[in-house]
Parts: structure tokens; sequence; C-alpha cells
């Protein structure tokens, strides 16, 4: 049983994009799907997909996933 001090550990950012305080070597993430994007922004999937539509954000399908750049979601997030 490990008694020690966590105080040193180094947890992922929740945030979109952002490379502060993420794993040495972890790949900043570059697209989201559908559901990953949802719990990022905490808006509903029905809004996301009505914004989709509207070309406020942007999606492109890979295979038969939907992927948000996250670039996109910084955009949305940031206004």
């Amino acid at each position: 049983m490990f008694c020690g001090d966590f105080s040193l550990i180094q947890f992922p950012s929740a945030s979109i994009g952002d490379r502060g305080g993420t794993m040495q070597g972890a790949p900043e993430k570059l697209a989201y799907s559908i559901e990953e994007a949802v719990a990022a922004t905490s808006i509903s999937k029905s809004s996301l997909y009505a914004r989709i539509a509207k070309g406020e954000i942007v999606a492109s399908k890979v295979g038969r996933r939907t992927v948000i750049p996250a670039r996109s979601l910084r955009k949305l997030v940031d206004g």
C-alpha cells in the first residue's frame, strides 16, 4: 500500500486543446467525437448538432464517425 505524498502528481487538464497539465509525451487531442464534445462543452447533443447544421461548429466524417476539431470547440467556448 502506498502512503506517500500525492501533491507531486500532475493530472491531465480538462480544458479543450490545453497543453498545460498533461502527462509528458501524451499527444494533444486534435478532434473530439460527438459524445466527447458534449462532455467537454456541457452543451446538449441536440444543440451541438444544431450548431453543426448552422455552420457554427466544423465537423467532418471519418468513416462512420463524426469528429469535431479541437479548434472548432475552442472557438465556440472562447466566443
